[in-house]
């Protein structure tokens, strides 16, 4: 605040001298003329200086305005919306106290915020940027830069950002390891081969799907509620042994194996589309939704206790499967009829579909209960990930 006082106090004598703001764009003089910004004049492509020097909020979104010239007029602004215009630039280098801006929906190529120190609000979302430095920003605690044609974006200085939106670009990689207080992260739509989340342990949203990942390492994610990672190719998805996970839509994928028995808040589970062979839901009791159709199922088991408010059930193509355990026969067969003709429903389903899929598997790593990684060693409760993706609970005794 002292900082600002001072920037303010210092250029003073020369916002006294300018007596006039050149606008040359008539929607934009209209709206400050209409809005007791102007000279009191319409149409003279000028308003007064000192009725706008002293603004601290603009909001000129939808205005049809295709030139902000005059902007550097507003010394004092703090909050500017510009979205859904007809921008191609936009000069703010010298509303140095600028916190929020939303100039989303627009036509810009560039958008320079090196000057705008004080920025934490940024929504550049929907232009034609293909760079953007915020480097300076370090305040920035949502950044909005999704729909453009961005090939880098260094948030290493962002520290603060909880929110960022950087889906529908053409990025290739993104590094958000300095970002430890990251919340939402859609980055979908990318050309990402990897992506490491590790060190966003609050994360609750993460959108990466239609991307070029192979697997996903989310043991450090213990708040994740909702992961969309479909499109991509991933042969593997490592949870955390205890997520607060509630949608998982992971479709289009090489998937062989997927352990969700320690996610009971799962509801919504859409699967279709890759290679598993096996399927034990019968933990999850608050699933509602379920599409699991085109894999390699010979074992579904949802007896979860709560299959009325399973609503939704998808089950077909899956040519290996016959029974399916379920809490009632019956209420199945009535209400779930996305299946193949041989399939049928049972609550109690030959044991011999599971014995099938015993298959050799390597540790990709052990956990405490903390979720840091440790070394194996003895009386200690430990939790061994495996390259499949299951988790075994174990203590060794000495």
């Amino acid at each position: 605040m002292i900082k600002k006082l001072l920037l303010i106090l210092s250029c003073l004598p020369f916002i006294s001298l300018a007596q006039q703001t050149y606008v040359p764009d008539d929607n934009f003089e209209n709206y400050l003329e209409a809005n007791g910004m102007g000279d009191g004049i319409t149409l003279n492509n000028y308003v007064y200086t000192s009725a706008i020097d002293t603004a601290t909020n603009l909001d000129v979104s939808n205005q049809s305005i295709s030139d902000l010239t005059g902007i550097e007029g507003f010394y004092s602004l703090e909050y500017l919306y510009c979205y859904s215009n007809q921008l191609t630039s936009i000069d703010i280098t010298q509303n140095i106290f600028l916190e929020e801006l939303a100039c989303d929906d627009n036509n810009l190529s560039s958008l320079d915020v090196t000057q705008n120190i004080f920025l934490n609000y940024l929504d550049c979302t929907s232009n034609n940027l293909s760079s953007l430095d915020v480097a300076q920003n370090d305040s920035l605690y949502a950044l909005y830069c999704s729909n453009n044609q961005l090939t880098t974006l260094d948030v290493s200085n962002n520290i603060f950002l909880a929110g960022l939106n950087c889906a529908n670009n053409l990025l290739s990689s993104i590094d958000v390891s300095q970002n430890n207080r990251l919340h939402w992260f859609p980055c979908h739509d990318n050309f990402l081969t990897t992506i490491d989340v590790s060190n966003n342990f609050d994360l609750h949203t993460f959108m990466c799907y239609n991307n070029l990942l192979t697997s996903l390492d989310l043991t450090n994610n213990f708040y994740l509620e909702y992961l969309g990672c479909s499109g991509n190719q991933i042969s593997s998805i490592n949870f955390p042994f205890f997520s607060q996970i509630i949608d998982l839509v992971c479709h289009n994928n090489n998937l062989t194996s997927l352990d969700l028995s320690n996610h009971s808040e799962l509801s919504l589970l859409v699967c279709g589309n890759n290679n598993l062979e096996l399927l034990d839901l019968s933990s999850n009791i608050n699933l509602t939704s379920l599409w699991c159709e085109n894999n390699q199922l010979s074992f579904l088991n949802v007896t979860n206790g709560n299959n009325t408010n399973l609503t939704h059930f998808s089950a077909q193509n899956n040519p290996s499967l016959s029974c399916i355990n379920v809490d009632s026969p019956n209420y199945s067969s009535l209400n779930w009829i996305s299946i193949d003709p041989q399939h049928y429903f049972s609550d109690n389903c030959p044991p011999a579909s599971i014995e099938d899929h015993n298959t050799r598997k390597e540790t990709f790593k052990v956990i405490d209960i903390l979720g840091r990684e440790v070394i194996e060693k003895r009386n200690t409760l430990l939790f061994y990930i495996y390259d499949d993706g299951t988790v075994e609970k174990r203590i060794v005794i000495e």
